[in-house]
C-alpha cells in the first residue's frame, strides 16, 4: 500500500514534474495511485518486456525500463523514499551522474539496519548519496549513529495536506460518551497492549469510554485474546484494516487520538512519527501518545495532548482518565495542535522547501 505522505511529495509538488519508479510487482492504476505523475514498474508488462528488466537489473544493478526513462523524459534527480530504495537507486545514479536524495521514515534505520547485508549497502549509500532526509532530530541522531555524515543530513518534517483535514473541535456527545480512536497496523511497535491495559483501568467508571482501532496486522490474534481477557469486548472494536476515506471519516467520529508507540523488541520504532498524530491534531482532535522517536517535536506535551513515557500503562491511564474527565481541555488542545500543524506541518510550505532543497542539489 502507498503511503499518503509519499504520494504528498510525489504528486504536489508545483515547480518540478514527477516520475515514479515503483518496484510494485502489481500493475495499478497510475494516475490513480499517483495523480499526475508518469509511473514505471519494471516488472509490469509483456513476458520479454519483464525478462530484459530482470536481465538488465542482474547485469547492470537496474531495470531497462528504468534507464530508458530516465533518458527520455531527462530526469535530473532521484528521490527515493527509504532506506532499501536508496539502496536499489544507487546504480541509477551513479549511471547516469544523478543526485539521489534518500528520506528514511523507521524500520529503514532501526530493525532494517541490524541486518548485516543492509548495514553494509547502508555505508555505500552514505558515501554515494547526495542528501538524506529525515522527519526530526531523533532521526537525524539515529543516521549519525549508523554512519552517516551529519552535513548529509536535512531535517524535512512532513506535511499534510490541510484542507482535507479540517478544523473540528471536540466536545463530549449528549449521551456523555468519550470515543478513544486509535489508527495503526497491529504491530508491536504500535504498543496496542498498552493502551488496552490503560483502557481496562478506566473502562469500567463514569464517564462510559469506547474505543476503535482500525488497522490489521500479525497481532490481531494476540490483541483479541487480550480484550477478552481483560473483559473489553464492549468497549473495543477491531474495524481492521479501513480505505483512507474511511478513516478520515472516522477521524472526525472520535474525541481522542491515542498512539502509545513503543520500541519494539526487534528495535524497530517509529523512527520520525506516526503520520495519524498530524492528521489527528490538524482535524482538532486532542492526542494521547508516548515520549517516542520524534513525536515529542510533533505533539507539545500539555498543549495539544499529552505525553508518558513508553510502556507506561498506568502512566497512560492518568492521562487518559484526565482527558476523559476533563472534556474542557478538548478544544484548546485542539486549537494549539492546528496552530502547530499550520507553523510546522503545511503541506504547501513542506513542498515548497523540499523544492529548495532540489534547487540545491541540481547542477
Amino acid at each position: 500500500m502507498v503511503s499518503p505522505f509519499v504520494v504528498n511529495q510525489v504528486c504536489r509538488l508545483s515547480g518540478y514534474r514527477s516520475l515514479v519508479f515503483t518496484y510494485d510487482r502489481i500493475p495499478a492504476n497510475g494516475q490513480e495511485v499517483y495523480p499526475g505523475a508518469e509511473v514505471y514498474g519494471p516488472y509490469w508488462g509483456s513476458p520479454l518486456k519483464r525478462n530484459l528488466n530482470r536481465a538488465t537489473n542482474r547485469l547492470l544493478g537496474y531495470p531497462w525500463t528504468l534507464g530508458q526513462a530516465i533518458r527520455q523524459q531527462g530526469v535530473r534527480l532521484l528521490h527515493a523514499h527509504f532506506g532499501p530504495y536508496g539502496l536499489y537507486s544507487l546504480p541509477l545514479a551513479q549511471r547516469f551522474r544523478l543526485p539521489l536524495v534518500t528520506s528514511f521514515y523507521g524500520y529503514d534505520m532501526t530493525s532494517l539496519a541490524r541486518e548485516p547485508a543492509y548495514r553494509s549497502g547502508l555505508d555505500r549509500l552514505f558515501n554515494q548519496g547526495a542528501l538524506f532526509l529525515v522527519e526530526g532530530e531523533n532521526a537525524r541522531r539515529t543516521l549519525i549513529d549508523l554512519g552517516c555524515p551529519p552535513e548529509k543530513i536535512t531535517v524535512h518534517p512532513l506535511g499534510i495536506d490541510l484542507e482535507r483535514f479540517p478544523f473540528q473541535s471536540r466536545s463530549m456527545d449528549q449521551n456523555g460518551e468519550v470515543k478513544l480512536l486509535m489508527c495503526n497496523r497491529l504491530v508491536e511497535k504500535k504498543g496496542i497492549p498498552f493502551a488496552l491495559e490503560a483502557l481496562a483501568q478506566v473502562a469500567f467508571s463514569p464517564p462510559k469510554v469506547t474505543m476503535t482501532i482500525l488497522g490489521d496486522g500479525p497481532l490481531r490474534e494476540e490483541i483479541t485474546a487480550m480484550i477478552q481477557r481483560l473483559r473489553l469486548e464492549d468497549r473495543v472494536t477491531l474495524a481492521g484494516a479501513v480505505s483512507y476515506s474511511r478513516y478520515r471519516e472516522e477521524l472526525y467520529r472520535h474525541h481522542i487520538m491515542v498512539a502509545p508507540s513503543v520500541t519494539a523488541s526487534d528495535g524497530n520504532t517509529e523512527g520520525g512519527a506516526p503520520t495519524v498524530l498530524l492528521e489527528a491534531q490538524a482535524s482538532g482532535m486532542p492526542v494521547l501518545a508516548t515520549y517516542h522517536a520524534d513525536i515529542p517535536e510533533v505533539v507539545k506535551d500539555g498543549e495539544s495532548g499529552f505525553l508518558v513515557a513508553e510502556r507506561d500503562g498506568d502512566g497512560l491511564a492518568e492521562r487518559m482518565r484526565q482527558l476523559m474527565n476533563t472534556p474542557s481541555l478538548w478544544q484548546a488542545m485542539g486549537e494549539a495542535g492546528r496552530r502547530h500543524m499550520v507553523e510546522r506541518h503545511n503541506l504547501e510550505t513542506q513542498n515548497r522547501k523540499l523544492e529548495e532543497i532540489y534547487d540545491d542539489l541540481i547542477p
